[in-house]
């Protein structure tokens, strides 16, 4: 699964955007290549294996 995050309600439409606020996003922060991060889901704990991190800046 490839997503972003943002931190500007602007650039949060989409597909693959993920709000700055979720769960997801907040699990994320911190985090580097190669490392899991595990989010609580309502139907569950759900693990994701970070393959990637790029930055990019919105004008």
């Amino acid at each position: 699964m490839k997503s972003s995050t943002s931190n500007s309600a602007a650039h949060n439409d989409g597909p693959n955007k993920i709000p700055f606020t979720a769960p997801l996003a907040k699990a994320l922060i911190g985090k580097q290549e190669g490392d899991t991060v595990i989010v609580d889901a309502p139907k569950g704990k759900i693990e994701y294996e970070i393959e990637s991190v790029e930055y990019k800046e919105y004008p």
